[in-house]
């Protein structure tokens, strides 16, 4: 049904520009880091941040701008095969044209992980069973953004509360982020904001904020030549020591270990 064409990541700053553009396909921009200003045929003017989706319809005018001093950004160009009918999960996108979908408030762990695989298969551009992987992996990425963004619109308040200390927490990582200061931004009290936190992830709140600085972790000893101990305060480490012991209990290795089996050659 999707049929995959190619795809690029880019660091933007204020003196590159995004297009203008317009292309006979679908794009999907992901937004991995910073802010940037985009402006479509059907939406005059609009801001994107980390973790926020467009899918970018045929023949759509846009082009933009980074808004902080850098921003990272993915794009995957893609079109529907005609002849088949959109499955179930997805809407009708393939007959439209001139348009687009923002999908805010996706800054998920799942869909930035997917994000990021299908960067990592850019490399293997070209191969039958690559082509494969990425059609499949773009039609996962693109179900869950319809699901984030339908979950979201039917969100109880408590679960927005949730979701916004959460996808606040995320961003600031690098920060000494603390359960007292999720609970006060989700404006709860730190036993009630636990209780419910546990409930609708099936987590807790210490081990969502250990999972994901651990990952953002192994994504800069992978793909940055930066310090450990720069690492170690960009995940909100204030001390290496801590910061290497969480690393081996989460991962089995020291993030030196880690960076000399994983990090990206070239």
């Amino acid at each position: 049904m999707i049929q995959f064409l190619r795809h690029g990541f880019g660091q933007f700053d204020k003196n590159h520009l995004i297009g203008p553009s317009l292309f006979p396909h679908f794009d999907l921009l992901y937004i991995h880091e910073g802010l940037i200003e985009l402006e479509t045929t059907d939406r005059q003017l609009f801001q994107m941040k980390a973790g926020e989706s467009i899918l970018i319809y045929p023949q759509t005018h846009f082009g933009g701008k980074a808004l902080s001093p850098s921003a990272w950004a993915s794009i995957q160009h893609f079109d529907f095969q005609r002849s088949e009918v959109p499955h179930d999960s997805l809407p009708p996108w393939h007959d439209k044209t001139n348009q687009t979908e923002l999908f805010q408030n996706s800054k998920d762990t799942e869909i930035e992980k997917d994000v990021n695989r299908a960067i990592e298969l850019s490399r293997f551009e070209g191969s039958q069973s690559s082509q494969e992987i990425r059609e499949a992996l773009l039609f996962l990425i693109l179900s869950q953004l319809r699901y984030a963004k339908i979950s979201h619109s039917t969100m109880t308040a408590e679960q927005q509360a949730l979701e916004h200390a959460r996808a606040w927490a995320l961003d600031d990582l690098k920060d000494s982020i603390t359960i007292e200061k999720m609970a006060a931004k989700a404006e709860l009290s730190p036993s009630h904001f636990r209780a419910c936190f546990k409930k609708h992830y099936d987590e807790s709140a210490g081990r969502f904020l250990l999972r994901n600085r651990i990952y953002r972790a192994r994504e800069l000893l992978r793909e940055t030549r930066m310090p450990i101990k720069q690492i170690s305060q960009e995940t909100g480490y204030a001390n290496v020591i801590p910061f290497h012991q969480a690393f081996h209990k989460h991962t089995g290795q020291t993030p030196a270990q880690y960076r000399k089996e994983y990090a990206l050659k070239g």
